[in-house]
């Protein structure tokens, strides 16, 4: 996880953060906040909880990964064919080839954005904006402050 500190160059300009929360670990570490030891611990600890709950799920709906899920969780980004390899994908497929696949067995509904009617022909902020130099050309004119021009 990448979390940016500037908490020493504000401290270089005399620049004092507060971070004010409730429980001990509430911020073990931001982008204000003091870095310490104890909120760098704390921190990696909860990422490998995170971790391991990651793999047990991955466990749970993978049977077949159990003897060796340290070597698929590494953190590393797979491409397809690779997932395909390593079973963590059963098949590889375009999202109209699966949804293809299972129309059979399912409604397939296509939801699209309806474009907002327009109540007037023409676009109002145009109007406004043209407006405004018309505005703004009458007082340059009146004015005649070379200036404005």
């Amino acid at each position: 996880s990448i979390v940016p500190n500037v908490h020493e160059l504000l401290e270089k300009h005399d620049i004092h953060t507060h971070v004010i929360t409730a429980g001990k670990y509430k911020r073990t570490l931001d982008v204000l906040g003091e870095v310490t030891e104890e909120g760098k611990k704390k921190f990696k600890e909860e990422l490998e909880e995170v971790h391991v709950a990651f793999k047990d799920h991955i466990v749970l709906n993978r049977p077949q990964l159990k003897g060796h899920i340290e070597e698929v969780s590494t953190g590393e980004a797979y491409l397809a064919v690779q997932a395909k390899q390593k079973g963590l994908v059963d098949e590889i497929k375009t999202s109209d080839e699966y949804f293809g696949s299972i129309s059979s067995a399912y409604d397939i509904i296509l939801l699209q954005e309806k474009e907002k009617k327009k109540i007037f022909p023409f676009d109002l902020s145009d109007m406004a904006l043209a407006g405004l130099r018309t505005s703004l050309t009458s007082a340059i004119i009146k004015n005649k402050n070379p200036m404005l021009v």
